[in-house]
């Protein structure tokens, strides 16, 4: 009796002991491992000078690593690494993770490394002489982080416009003439490093372009017309009357005269970096001096015999009352 009740006990125990292993095997051959890793993400851009790398799986019995193609090293259970001063430039991680039946999982994330703070690459306008309708542009070394880059410039705003890494500022009013101006550009990279404040000046052109003509009441063109304006130069109209002025933007008086007609002032405005085209300027004919002295003549001629008649009437008059002459 007491055998038969071993003999069931150890079957049962063997039985049990069976049914232990068969459910192991089933656990380790059922579930694959997995690996995902956390930070960073992929294509991301860091400038810290020890790079964090973190990572989770799921039925790994133990993790293997890789960096650019160094081969895999095996780090036991750690779901996380640091690199410290890693190079810059372009990097790719892996991650394997083993699992207890002899299956694997890899993950992998590539990302770049950038320590270096950008700069300017190219930037306009510049120099003294600038028209007015510029736009501010710049180039920056790299890829920028839209959301901190900002342009300061005095009196000054409009919209930036990207493309790439370059920048066209479009203002909302035309550029003022005969004003320096500064550009003061500042900002981060994708990265999060930062660019020392970036400053350029320049200096709007000031002065502009008139082109006119002269013409007689009638609408003809006089030509050789005298303009004399206001910085003590003189200009000559053409054989069409037709004039062209190029002085500072500004309102400017021309004196124009000409023999034979009546001389007058006339205002215009000169527009910066501009050319303007004025109104037909009338000149109204003068009397000749020629015309003059036959008048002067003929009223000298008339005044005479209308006193050689008043001279006649008295001598005769005075006669007749003396009876020196006869009556009629």
């Amino acid at each position: 009796m007491r055998t038969s009740i071993a003999r069931t006990a150890a079957i049962l125990m063997l039985l049990f002991a069976s049914l232990l292993i068969g459910s192991s095997t089933v656990s380790s051959q059922g579930s694959d491992p997995w690996v995902s890793i956390i930070t960073p993400l992929s294509d991301d851009v860091l400038n810290d000078n020890s790079i964090y790398i973190g990572w989770e799986g799921d039925a790994v019995a133990y993790y293997a690593v890789e960096l650019d193609g160094s081969g895999f090293e095996n780090v036991g259970q750690e779901t996380e690494m640091i690199y410290h001063s890693m190079a810059g430039g372009e990097h790719v991680f892996r991650v394997k993770g083993y699992g207890d039946g002899g299956g694997s999982y890899v993950d992998s994330v590539r990302f770049t490394v950038d320590r270096v703070r950008p700069g300017m690459l190219a930037y306009g306008p510049t120099g003294t002489e600038v028209s007015v309708r510029s736009n501010i542009t710049f180039t920056f070394s790299e890829m920028m982080d839209v959301d901190t880059v900002n342009i300061e410039i005095y009196g000054l705003s409009g919209e930036m416009m990207w493309a790439d890494n370059s920048v066209t500022l479009y203002t909302a009013l035309d550029l003022e003439p005969d004003i320096g101006y500064q550009v003061t550009v500042q900002g981060k990279d994708l990265a999060g490093n930062d660019m020392a404040p970036f400053r350029w000046s320049f200096l709007c052109i000031d002065r502009g372009i008139y082109m006119g003509h002269v013409v007689d009441l009638g609408g003809r063109p006089i030509p050789n017309v005298r303009i004399d304006l206001q910085d003590n130069s003189t200009i000559l109209t053409d054989q069409d009357g037709a004039f062209t002025i190029g002085s500072k933007w500004g309102a400017q008086v021309l004196e124009i005269s000409k023999d034979g007609f009546h001389s007058r002032e006339v205002e215009v405005f000169v527009e910066a970096d501009n050319v303007v085209y004025g109104d037909p300027i009338q000149l109204d004919r003068a009397p000749s001096e020629q015309g003059l002295n036959m008048n002067a003549v003929f009223v000298v001629l008339i005044l005479a015999l209308l006193l050689s008649a008043f001279v006649l009437f008295a001598v005769v008059k005075v006669g007749r009352d003396t009876g020196l002459l006869p009556e009629e």
